[in-house]
């Protein structure tokens, strides 16, 4: 249960009325292959009427959890590598990239500030700078902040 403020769609499929039939069938269908393809930590099926809604995101914009609220600013991307040779330098071409840790920077500051309105004095933090996750395709910048 939730409300859902912003969808950001990247690919939005449009199927033919004579696919109606079993539209719900198909649309769980294209949901198990990409959950299966390129898996991600926040995934999502929404099947209440049409149009259905099937997402896909490494990040998640806020978490609240034990009295404390979280954010993960996800900006810099680069393709994995084809073995732990090639995944090493991607890593050390991304952490070199001046657009994308400006990009990341910025969303880390945006994050601390949102944080920072909300929380308790003094508890707001940066606890994890610039750090790379890994994930199936593709490998992320990623910082959390924190707050009471």
């Amino acid at each position: 249960e939730g409300d859902m403020f912003q969808v950001v769609p990247s690919r939005i499929y449009s199927y033919k009325h004579h696919f109606q039939h079993n539209l719900h069938q198909l649309t769980f269908q294209l949901y198990q292959n990409l959950k299966r393809q390129n898996p991600s930590p926040y995934m999502y099926y929404i099947n209440k009427d049409v149009p259905i809604v099937i997402g896909s995101s490494p990040e998640s914009f806020v978490k609240v959890k034990d009295g404390k609220v979280y954010t993960n600013p996800i900006a810099g991307t680069i393709k994995r590598g084809q073995n732990k040779k090639e995944d090493e330098n991607n890593e050390k071409t991304l952490m070199k990239d001046e657009k994308e840790l400006s990009e990341h920077r910025m969303l880390v500051d945006l994050g601390r500030n949102d944080i920072h309105r909300i929380s308790k004095t003094g508890t707001s933090q940066i606890t994890k700078l610039m750090t790379i996750e890994r994930y199936e395709h593709v490998m992320h910048i990623v910082s959390e902040v924190i707050g009471e």
